[in-house]
């Protein structure tokens, strides 16, 4: 139910899940099945002190509805990914995935990150396949953002660089865009 909390640490758990509260994902936990979000769900992959990296695998492509939450608030470097294995991992329109502060580094590792929705960089990021960006995009200060794959700028999308993005897979526009602190290609 909304404002409930699943915590999962290790394990491979087969299962068709609907996540309408928080599901904090710690260590290296890999969720077999459907991901079902709403727009009260929150998962937050949060490396820690304890468990270290948070290393998470979702194998089936899924729509964020809520919020994705990659942080890890302590000061030893520990990494905090997120792996979707098979199908795209969409953010929805007035979804949000955001990077947050803290050391160590952030990674979505996806065939196709498709953001419809927000996408924060509040931490540096990595998302390592094709970044189709239809939503908003920010990057702050003294942040870089860290695209693998093909970055494409779409109609209607509004990307703000405060810090740095770098665009190793390239990057191409098509339609009306707002594209402030970045060029593409």
């Amino acid at each position: 139910p909304a404002g409930d909390s699943l915590v999962l640490v290790s394990g491979s758990p087969t299962m068709t899940l609907v996540n309408d509260g928080r599901l904090v994902l710690f260590g290296s936990p890999t969720l077999n099945g459907t991901v079902t979000t709403s727009a009260t769900s929150v998962i937050a992959v949060r490396g820690s002190d304890v468990y270290t990296s948070a290393n998470a695998t979702i194998t089936n492509g899924f729509t964020n509805n809520g919020v994705i939450e990659l942080t890890y608030p302590g000061v030893n470097g520990y990494s905090s990914n997120l792996t979707v294995t098979t199908g795209p991992l969409v953010n929805a329109v007035g979804a949000t995935i955001t990077t947050g502060a803290g050391t160590g580094g952030r990674t979505i590792s996806a065939a196709l990150l498709d953001n419809f929705g927000l996408f924060a960089a509040n931490a540096s990021a990595t998302v390592s396949g094709a970044f189709d960006q239809r939503g908003s995009l920010t990057v702050a200060a003294t942040r870089t953002l860290t695209v693998g794959g093909p970055l494409r700028l779409l109609d209607g999308s509004s990307t703000i660089v405060s810090g740095t993005l770098t665009k190793s897979g390239g990057c191409t526009q098509s339609g009306t865009i707002t594209l402030t602190g970045a060029t593409c290609p």
